[in-house]
């Protein structure tokens, strides 16, 4: 009997395929994948009053990482950046300067509320969640040679976008030929406003008797939750995205992102002005291409 089971499985596995649905990791749907990898460029500035009153700000550059999927009446994407700074003071008399580490996490769901496309652009309205991190060395203060910013913020996204689509021609040059095939390219820009907050200060070695009397600056039980206001995090992205016959996508990108965390000693403020180049890899066949 047991001789006789595996030929009449054998013989079944056909049957039982056609029954089962076929499950494709990638199928040809109206969904586009992405996988995100790129850098930026840029300017940092940093105002900790805990450690000095003066303006801290130079250059600042870094790295990503990301995943996005696009439909048409939906967006979501997770991205990771990891960046370094170097910010020095304008002042005659400050030795000092900030050697600086960013780390920033984000998180985004959008929806389409104009499904008809009614509007001659495409716009988003969604969620997002973000994480930032920014830590700060400087041996030459007095009062602390290491300081950082722990912000975690809930809140609202938007996004606005237009699809031009570019014909091609054809340019002789007597023995050479130019041929340039139609492309797309796409202008969008993108907001972030977190409206809920968890963020981590220090209170510094040489203020903080006078605040609660603690030892240990960098203690976790400090972090205090609270709405925008006393925690500010705001994030602009606008870009181009020049689609490739491929179906990849180079994103040339600017981002204004500004930060505030006050929580009634040695307030922080800091913004950055980046200049950002994407590579965005596409992992499947959509059912219109």
């Amino acid at each position: 009997m047991n001789k006789l089971l595996l030929p009449a499985l054998i013989l079944l596995l056909p049957l039982l395929g056609k029954t089962q649905d076929t499950i494709r990791l990638f199928d040809h749907s109206d969904r586009s994948n992405y996988i995100l990898s790129g850098g930026y460029v840029g300017q940092q500035k940093t105002i900790d009053e805990g450690v000095s009153p003066l303006l801290y700000e130079g250059l600042n550059f870094g790295g990503l990482l990301g995943y996005r999927s696009e439909k048409m009446n939906r967006i979501w994407d997770m991205q990771a950046a990891v960046g370094m700074s170097y910010q020095g003071s304008d002042a005659i008399n400050d030795l000092g300067y900030f050697r600086a580490y960013n780390i920033d996490l984000s998180a985004r769901y959008l929806w389409n509320p104009d499904p008809g496309q009614k509007l001659p652009f495409n716009i988003f309205a969604g969620l997002n969640a973000t994480y930032l991190m920014r830590f700060r060395f400087n041996e030459q203060l007095f009062n602390a040679a290491f300081g950082y910013d722990v912000l975690n913020g809930i809140g609202i996204s938007g996004q606005l976008s237009k699809v031009l689509h570019l014909k091609g021609f054809e340019i002789n040059l007597w023995r050479w030929q130019i041929k340039y095939h139609p492309h797309r390219i796409s202008f969008e820009t993108a907001f972030d406003i977190p409206l809920g907050f968890v963020y981590l200060r220090p209170t510094y070695v040489v203020i903080e008797n006078f605040v609660d009397g603690r030892t240990d600056p960098y203690d976790v039980d400090r972090s205090e939750s609270t709405a925008i206001g006393k925690a500010v995090l705001l994030n602009f992205n606008t870009g181009i995205n020049y689609h490739l016959r491929n179906s990849n996508i180079i994103r040339f990108g600017y981002i204004w992102k500004y930060y505030k965390i006050d929580p009634g000693y040695s307030p922080v403020r800091g913004t950055q002005h980046l200049f950002q180049l994407i590579f965005k890899f596409k992992l499947n066949k959509t059912a219109h291409e």
